[in-house]
């Protein structure tokens, strides 16, 4: 396979090893190199991507950030008569490059809230099914029957500790600060507004 046009270039699409047959490098018609072992670069390698999940990448300058992913949701919701904090209002997966990569996350939460004994709204962050962040008693003031509206805004900074996607849940619902009786009407993403989920990995 090998055929010599100059001094100044061989070609070739095979190049193989002095220590046995293995070919060490694949050379496909569209100048893509495939390597059946590790490559060790003395210089710089430029590249416009790369495939995988980037876990066992090393020197790369921390503090970075490696990708940005928003999701929303404008779907009026209606949290159900109780105080589970159990209704999603907004979700988003992520994949870390790195397991050592940490995750800023903030969410945006147009509530509304009315009726009710003393009523108020809470609301949960969960990775996966494990929750990292409680929010309570949003929107409480004292028991009357004003209609409240309000954006209720957090920030976090997680470490999933994972090089597989990540997905992020909101959930809010109905809560009092007294006892459960009346008719609560607790809402989140009222009046066109959206609730917003940003996921920003940050090279740790």
């Amino acid at each position: 396979h090998l055929r010599w046009y100059s001094m100044s270039q061989i070609n070739t699409d095979k190049i193989a090893s002095n220590y046995g047959s293995t070919t060490a490098l694949t050379i496909a018609d569209d100048g893509g190199v495939t390597a059946s072992g590790s490559v060790t670069a003395g210089g710089t390698v430029t590249a416009t991507s790369y495939i995988g999940s980037g876990a066992n990448l090393t020197g790369i300058p921390t503090g970075k950030v490696l990708q940005v992913l928003q999701y929303t949701n404008a779907t009026q919701i209606t949290f159900p008569q109780n105080t589970s904090i159990t209704t999603e209002i907004v979700s988003g997966a992520i994949t870390p490059s790195l397991t050592s990569s940490k995750i800023l996350i903030m969410w945006f939460l147009p509530l509304a809230l009315s009726g009710g004994n003393f009523p108020a709204v809470h609301t949960s962050l969960k990775r996966g099914s494990t929750q990292i962040h409680l929010q309570q008693y949003g929107g409480y003031i004292n028991n009357n029957t004003l209609d409240r509206r309000w954006t209720d805004t957090n920030v976090l900074l997680d470490s999933p500790s994972s090089a597989s996607a990540v997905t992020y849940y909101v959930y809010g619902g109905n809560g009092t600060g007294s006892s459960f009786s009346g008719t609560y009407n607790g809402r989140a993403n009222t009046n066109g507004n959206k609730a917003t989920l940003t996921l920003i990995e940050i090279g740790a």
